[in-house]
């Protein structure tokens, strides 16, 4: 039931669970001194996105970049850009969520982001937080890291817990494809297209370009699970096997830390059509999909996040497109963050991912084999849609519950 209590309170459809929550608040059970040990099933989670809520700092509106749009990304008139809310504003409205009955805060990524991706008319910005450059620090557009930290110590102050949104599936879109972007006629991001999904079986690792080509990488036994080691991937040396990776000069260091800068560790075969091997191999919408096979890759992301709970003491995360990440990545990543919080005086951390199945079976089979203990319940969402929009038998529901 944990699932689904997640994605009633996330969803807005947690009445009954949010005037639950402020009856225990004012009986005293969620004191603050004790909230490290509540249940993570006893929370009632509010979801926010920093910059959608409350503009406490206008002065970091346009995250230090300028006044034009398309570089800072702020533009209040436009829905694809940043509007203004920052972290001091979730601080400042602490009270307000705690009187809904709150007892935890699922906080959007706050990660240093590009600020504005797409071509000519096309332009969005990253006000979201899911195209991190830097994943070791706060976006300016939303303050800095002292401000995340008042922001966590107040909450905790309140008895509130803190859960962050995580990505590893993916950075910004930076890498260009040769192939689809010709270097010095596109950057990466300029709408020259998509570039198709070259598959495993059609461009093996070993050859350039596809079967026909000169060979390369020679020793290594490919990506499977048995061969997931650093001795077999320090062999993948040539990354052009499907396409031809290259970083346009202007951003060569723009990620942080400086390993992702090499296009070595991402997988670099094109977009996702979000079906079979695509799924977990293929560009999540252009954006730059890291080779999560890969050890190094793996220790590095458990690197970065264990900072984040040593420097701010969160309470848990919320993994995003979880489902877009080979299960072996997360046998390692998902005990080691725990045990590292457990170290850092935080037992009950809490850790749920968002996978897009539509039906129990499926969703049960890819939590079983990643090691989720929890995730968003998509098929709740679909039998409460079903039923409550749809007019369709309540049966799915009933069967659910």
């Amino acid at each position: 039931m944990r699932a689904r209590k997640i994605f009633l309170a996330a969803a807005g459809l947690g009445a009954a669970f949010a005037a639950s929550g402020a009856a225990l608040a004012r009986d005293g059970a969620y004191a603050p001194q004790d909230y490290r040990n509540r249940a993570p099933e006893d929370e009632v989670i509010y979801f926010v996105l920093p910059d959608r809520f409350d503009n406490a700092d206008p002065s970091n509106d346009q995250g230090g970049l300028g006044g034009d749009p398309l570089k800072s990304g702020f533009d209040p008139a436009r829905k694809g850009f940043f509007h203004g809310g920052d972290l001091k504003g979730l601080t400042a409205r602490l009270d307000y969520i705690t009187g809904l009955g709150a007892t935890a805060i699922w906080l959007g990524p706050i990660y240093k982001n590009k600020p504005v991706q797409g071509g000519p008319g096309d332009e969005s910005a990253g006000y979201h937080g899911y195209w991190i450059t830097d994943f070791t620090d706060v976006d300016p557009h939303f303050g800095t890291k002292a401000d995340l930290k008042e922001f966590v110590d107040a909450a905790h102050a309140r008895g509130v817990k803190i859960y962050l949104d995580i990505i590893t599936n993916h950075s910004a879109d930076v890498i260009a494809l040769r192939e689809c972007h010709p270097e010095g006629e596109a950057p990466a991001n300029a709408g020259a297209g998509p570039c198709p999904y070259r598959s495993r079986a059609d461009f093996p690792f070993t050859t350039q370009g596809g079967p026909g080509g000169r060979k390369i990488n020679n020793g290594f036994m490919g990506d499977a699970d048995e061969f997931q080691t650093t001795a077999n991937f320090e062999k993948l040396v040539d990354p052009s096997f499907a396409y031809t990776p290259y970083v346009p000069e202007a951003e060569k260091s723009i990620k942080v830390p400086a390993w992702m800068n090499d296009v070595r560790y991402y997988h670099n075969r094109g977009n996702s059509t979000f079906e079979g091997e695509s799924s977990t191999l293929g560009d999540f919408v252009g954006l730059d999909d890291f080779m999560t096979e890969d050890p190094r890759v793996v220790e590095g992301f458990i690197d970065i996040y264990k900072q984040w709970i040593t420097d701010y003491k969160i309470d848990g995360f919320r993994i995003d497109t979880a489902k877009h990440v080979n299960p072996s990545f997360w046998r390692a990543f998902l005990p080691a963050v725990k045990e590292h919080a457990k170290a850092e005086g935080i037992p009950n951390f809490y850790v749920f991912g968002e996978a897009v199945y539509w039906t129990t079976a499926d969703l049960a089979a890819f939590m079983t084999e990643a090691g989720f203990e929890t995730s968003l319940d998509f098929p709740m969402m679909k039998a409460l849609k079903d039923q409550l929009l749809a007019n369709e038998s309540g049966h799915a529901l009933h069967l659910m519950l």
